[in-house]
C-alpha cells in the first residue's frame, strides 16, 4: 500500500486532531451569524443597517486579502530559516481560531450582550480576522502536509480522510452549536475557544 503503516497514521491522527478546530470554527457560520443578526447593532452611518447575511462576505473577502501577504511572509521566514514546521503552523491555526473566540467571549461579557444589550458592530466583525488567519494556517497546510505524506494512491486516501475529519466537525458544529440557545453568548463562545485551543494542544504535542 502506497500510504504505508507509519503514514497512514500519522495521516489519520493528523485529520482526527483538526476536528475539534472545525467544530469552533463552523460556529462563524451559524451560531456567530445568530449573535450578528439577534445581539448586534447593526446600524452605521447615515442610517444605513447593515444587512445580517453580508457577515458571510468577510471571511472570504479576507482569505482572498489575506493569502498573499501570508505567502510571501512564510517565503521570508523560509529564507531566514526561522519557518516554523507544517505541525506548528497548524497548531497555530488552531490556536488563533481559539484566540478569536476568547476574544469574542471577552467583548460580549464587556458590552453586556449576555444581559441584552446590543454588541458594537465592530466586535463580531473584527474577531473574522484572527479566525481567517487560523483558517489560512491550518487547512490549506494541512492539505499540503497529506500530499507529501502520502504518496501514488495513497495521496487519495489521505485527502478522502482529511475532507472526512472536515465533515465530521462540520457535522458535529451542527449538534454542538444547538448549545446557543440554552447558555449565555459569552459562555458559549469561551466553550468555542476551549475547543480550538484543545486542537491546538494535541496539533502541537502529538504529531511531528
Amino acid at each position: 500500500d502506497d500510504l504505508g503503516r507509519g503514514r497512514g497514521a500519522a495521516v489519520l491522527a493528523m485529520c482526527l486532531l483538526t476536528v475539534p478546530f472545525w467544530v469552533a470554527y463552523s460556529q462563524a457560520f451559524s451560531s456567530l451569524q445568530l449573535f450578528f443578526d439577534r445581539r448586534t447593532n447593526r446600524h452605521a452611518a447615515a442610517g444605513f443597517v447593515v444587512p445580517s447575511a453580508w457577515l458571510q462576505a468577510v471571511n472570504p473577502i479576507l482569505c482572498i486579502g489575506l493569502q498573499p501577504p501570508l505567502q510571501r511572509f512564510w517565503t521570508w521566514q523560509a529564507r531566514r530559516g526561522t519557518e516554523p514546521s507544517s505541525a506548528v503552523k497548524m497548531a497555530s491555526g488552531a490556536l488563533l481560531c481559539a484566540v478569536a473566540f476568547a476574544l469574542l467571549a471577552a467583548g460580549v461579557s464587556w458590552c453586556g450582550a449576555d444581559g441584552g444589550e446590543p454588541a458594537p458592530l465592530l466586535l463580531p466583525t473584527a474577531i473574522l480576522l484572527p479566525l481567517t488567519l487560523g483558517e489560512l494556517y491550518l487547512s490549506p497546510i494541512g492539505l499540503s502536509l497529506i500530499s507529501r505524506c502520502a504518496s501514488g494512491s495513497g495521496t487519495s486516501t489521505g485527502l478522502g480522510l482529511w475532507f472526512f475529519s472536515t465533515g465530521v466537525g462540520s457535522l458535529a458544529a451542527g449538534a454542538f452549536g444547538a448549545l446557543y440557545a440554552t447558555m449565555a453568548p459569552s459562555s458559549f463562545f469561551w466553550l468555542s475557544a476551549t475547543l480550538a485551543a484543545v486542537s491546538a494542544a494535541l496539533l502541537r504535542w502529538l504529531t511531528p
